[in-house]
């Protein structure tokens, strides 16, 4: 060998619910509007499946997209790598839209804003499977809340 090194490939991890709770607390700090989407608000809503990242819907404003990528310089070992994961905009559905859809749950004294189930099935309207697969868990979910006799 000369002494040169190869590069290490970069490796990633899945976001863990301690980097949701501390991204939520950023994004508040900042005062970021934003709401939480995709996998973790599946879980939360009940239907426990893989995720891969942290799904954010965010106001389009030029402002609030520069404190986005502020606050997602606070995840350690690269858990979000991109701004991938940061949608203005989910199957026709942008921030502006979501005022009613959204649920705020306490977790570790940070209060995080999640879609509700409504509103997440109205931005999993996509061909992917695991969206086929939300989609059926959150009519199944909508249709209980609603209960017998309320002609769901």
């Amino acid at each position: 060998m000369d002494g040169d090194t190869e590069p290490r490939p970069e490796v990633t991890r899945v976001p863990s619910d301690a980097d949701l709770v501390s991204l939520a607390r950023e994004l508040n700090r900042l005062g970021v509007a934003y709401v939480v989407v995709g996998g973790f608000t599946i879980n939360r809503l009940g239907f426990i499946r893989a995720t891969e990242d942290i799904d954010l819907l965010i106001a389009r404003d030029r402002a609030n997209q520069a404190l986005v990528k502020q606050a997602l310089e606070i995840l350690p070992d690269r858990a979000i790598r991109d701004l991938g994961d940061v949608m203005t905009e989910a199957c026709g559905v942008c921030f502006e839209d979501t005022r009613d859809g959204i649920e705020i749950e306490t977790i570790d004294g940070v209060s995080i804003p999640f879609a509700s189930a409504a509103l997440m099935l109205r931005m999993k309207q996509g061909t992917h499977d695991k969206d086929a697969t939300d989609r059926n868990f959150l009519q199944q979910l909508l249709r209980a809340k609603k209960g017998p006799g309320s002609g769901a």
